[in-house]
């Protein structure tokens, strides 16, 4: 049986992004993600949700206001292309979501 966590982690590399000027790429063990340009720097910490998380309403309409382009189906973290780089997971600064006193590797 496999587990799902959501921790605190720290961005291992930044790439840019290869068809958009606005974004770029992080990753996070192993897996690349796409984020907004000069949200985040290597080393820094945030909050991981791996693809098939499911957030609660709530959290998700604090990550997503209602003019975000990107919406969840069913509340579910999913692959998703954007402007033509696959983003596997959900990266956030741990400020959006009032956790930036967590250490890294803390289990939410």
């Amino acid at each position: 049986m496999s587990t799902l966590t959501v921790k605190i982690m720290r961005i291992e590399q930044m790439l840019p992004h290869p068809n958009a000027d606005r974004l770029e790429l992080v990753q996070i063990l192993g897996w690349i993600c796409v984020v907004p340009k000069g949200q985040f720097l290597v080393g820094e910490p945030c909050v991981y949700f791996p693809i098939d998380s499911i957030l609660p309403a709530s959290l998700e309409a604090l990550i997503f206001p209602p003019e975000s382009k990107i919406t969840l189906s069913h509340h579910r973290v999913r692959t998703l292309k954007i402007r033509g780089a696959i983003s596997q997971g959900l990266v956030v600064h741990p400020r959006t979501l009032s956790l930036d006193t967590l250490p890294i590797g803390t289990d939410l």
